[in-house]
């Protein structure tokens, strides 16, 4: 049985980060795609493809044409935003960025 391929949004710290090693640990092939990458992320056995903002289609593209024909079992869809405001205080703006994540 071949290896399972795992893509993580937003892996290079957090949730994403611990889906990534949690992934790797057991033995699956993971790609951890992040805006900026980060020291513990690159202490794991994964492939990093980092730059990419998910909200921008030039990074899509990019992370498409870097993943070529590979395919993917399981789609951690991670990658988020962190405002320090209170939920009720967001304004517009920071719901609409924080949905288009």
């Amino acid at each position: 049985m071949s290896q399972k391929e795992v893509l993580i949004t937003g892996a290079n710290r957090g949730i994403g980060y611990e889906f990534a090693r949690q992934y790797a640990k057991k033995g699956y092939k993971v790609t951890a795609v992040c805006r900026n990458n980060s020291k513990q992320l690159t202490e794991l056995d994964v492939d990093i493809v980092e730059g990419i903002d998910v909200t921008k289609a030039s990074d899509l593209l990019r992370l498409s044409e870097t993943l070529g024909d590979k395919k993917i079992d399981i789609l951690v869809n991670n990658a988020g935003l962190l405002h320090k405001d209170v939920l009720g205080e967001l304004d517009a703006g920071n719901i609409r960025a924080q949905f288009e994540v």
